[in-house]
């Protein structure tokens, strides 16, 4: 029964061994990574990835003990691409980050603009409102029914007014 067992073994280890050494088992493998490439060429992906694919390709190469001449050229024509594809989506990464990186920092320029503009305002509004700005106070004539009136004029108010009032005649 065991030694059954283990010709079964073998057998099946020799038939994967037939399948993986066939000519047309390298054609298809060839095939779909020539088709994973053309993918990635067409849509670059993030980085990392083309590098996993290369590393992959990289070990079904060692393992194809039967490769034609052509074949073997095609392996390294494809392990080339994926490397240039890695080298590809190294340079979108970064032009992308650096991209994000201008937008932000124009953000972050425009936002303290704003609080610029804003502080200097506030400063401003605090400044007049302590000096009085350019209001300004101004006495009217006395009336027959009223007497001297003390006006103020603008927006700000106006403190430590003295008024003197003298009889010049004096």
């Amino acid at each position: 029964m065991k030694q059954q067992k283990n010709q079964h073994k073998f057998a099946l280890r020799d038939e994967l061994q037939e399948v993986w050494t066939n000519r047309w088992a390298g054609v298809v493998l060839t095939a779909t990574c020539v088709i994973t490439a053309a993918l990635l060429v067409y849509r670059i992906p993030s980085p990392g990835v083309s590098a996993g694919v290369l590393a992959a390709v990289s070990v079904l190469v060692s393992l194809r003990p039967k490769a034609t001449g052509t074949e073997k050229a095609i392996w390294v024509l494809l392990i080339l691409a994926f490397l240039a594809i890695e080298l590809a989506a190294i340079k979108k990464d970064r032009r992308e980050t650096t991209m994000e990186q201008e937008r932000r920092i124009n953000e972050e320029r425009i936002h303290f603009a704003e609080m610029e503009e804003k502080m200097k305002s506030g400063f401003e509004d605090a400044t007049k409102t302590e000096t009085g700005g350019d209001s300004y106070c101004y006495l009217q004539e006395p009336t027959p029914t009223a007497g001297v009136m003390v006006g103020c004029y603008g927006k700000y108010p106006v403190y430590d007014l003295e008024v003197w009032v003298f009889d010049p005649q004096q």
